[in-house]
């Protein structure tokens, strides 16, 4: 069944490791221009304002390599997000409105090894696109370093933020999963995409902009994985941890409620 779920997304699955590659090596490839010294000066002259719509606290470093990786990476991140909790929430409500549960529901197995099946599948498309990105990542931070940069130091500090983008990644797919065993097949899969991906991360500017909200920043995982953060070494575990306990909670009860719902084709 795993490998089944896997065939079925391989077709999206090279389309977004085309996507996502192409917007790596394209852009990485702009890091010279960037890195010049008058560039750097006019963003430098951008307003707070738009600064803190972006995500930041300070305007990233565009002379400096890693920086302006973080800077791209963060809008992969986000892509990866909005591909992996809709893969996660296609599961099982794409099968509803095709009506092809009932095969699935003819197979010899329990619903749970069925969704776990399904689950490892997904993580097996989901892996290979993040080792597309991590690979094409790892191969533009050498080939675009400025000489005389220590380019083993950049890349061991950036283990951290292709750690936090493989948890994101896989915590939005249960995430997606869980929400697939319990909503109705009614439902818009990509409205509650992108009101999961960014609902979220717009309260997470609003607490940027606003003080009297700054103590639910939290609330966006966007912001407190920002790769900017992560190589100035700021965590903030009470976001992860809250993440990491709705989306494991979510995958446990909806696979508790899908295994004594009746699905109606």
């Amino acid at each position: 069944m795993r490998r089944l779920q896997f065939n079925l997304n391989k077709k999206s699955m090279f389309i977004w490791m085309g996507v996502l590659g192409f917007m790596i090596v394209g852009f990485m490839a702009f890091f010279p221009t960037m890195a010049e010294e008058g560039l750097q000066e006019l963003m430098a002259g951008v307003p707070d304002d738009i600064i803190q719509v972006l995500g930041f606290e300070s305007f990233p470093d565009f002379s400096k390599i890693d920086q302006f990786f973080g800077y791209i990476i963060q809008y992969v991140m986000m892509a990866l997000l909005v591909y992996s909790i809709s893969l996660g929430l296609n599961t099982f409500l794409k099968e509803e409105k095709d009506g092809t549960i009932e095969f699935l529901y003819a197979q010899p197995i329990t619903r749970t090894k069925l969704v776990l099946d399904k689950l490892m599948g997904n993580l097996m498309v989901i892996g290979s696109i993040l080792l597309v990105v991590i690979g094409l990542s790892v191969i533009t931070l050498v080939v675009f370093a400025p000489k005389g940069i220590e380019i083993n130091s950049i890349l061991i500090d950036s283990i951290p933020v292709f750690s936090f983008m493989i948890l994101v990644t896989v915590l939005f797919l249960l995430l997606g999963t869980g929400l697939s065993l319990i909503l109705p097949s009614t439902v818009s899969t990509v409205g509650v995409s992108m009101g999961v991906v960014f609902g979220p991360y717009v309260l997470g500017m609003m607490a940027q902009m606003v003080d009297a909200l700054g103590s639910l920043e939290f609330i966006s995982i966007l912001h407190t994985t920002m790769p900017s953060r992560i190589y100035a070494g700021s965590f903030d575990y009470l976001s992860y941890g809250i993440w990491i306990g709705v989306s494991l909670a979510l995958f446990i009860y909806g696979l508790y409620y899908f295994k004594k719902r009746n699905i109606y084709v």
